[in-house]
């Protein structure tokens, strides 16, 4: 019997991470349902707290707990991951890898099922 309570309050789980990073997408996705660069870097940017074009991992850190995404124990992590440039500061120079790495089949866009697969697979 405990075995299922664990298994139903996982898949309860999953699919509230699930509609959380779908209305992420929906949030960022313009009208045509995709994730153009300039939404994606518009959502990396988001953390940016005082505006000068750079998240700093302090920033990072606290905007990730404040919006209660995945595994806020990881964020120091999940900031080196995204640092591709390495010099502590997520700008235009790591955004576009970041995408590249959303952006499986390389068109240019990322729609809701890339998005939703890539999410899970970093940050879940």
């Amino acid at each position: 019997m405990w075995r299922l309570a664990v298994v139903v309050v996982s898949v309860f789980i999953q699919c509230t991470l699930a509609q959380d990073v779908d209305s992420l997408f929906l949030q960022y996705a313009g009208d045509d349902n995709l994730i153009q660069r300039d939404e994606f870097d518009r959502f990396w940017l988001h953390f940016d707290q005082n505006s000068d074009g750079s998240v700093t991992k302090n920033e990072f850190d606290m905007g990730w707990r404040l919006e209660g995404f995945p595994k806020p124990q990881n964020a120091p992590f999940f900031f080196l991951e995204l640092d591709r440039v390495a010099d502590e500061i997520l700008n235009f120079l790591d955004f576009p890898h970041i995408f590249r790495l959303f952006d499986e089949d390389g068109n240019g866009e990322i729609n809701d099922r890339e998005m939703i697969y890539n999410w899970r697979a970093y940050f879940i």
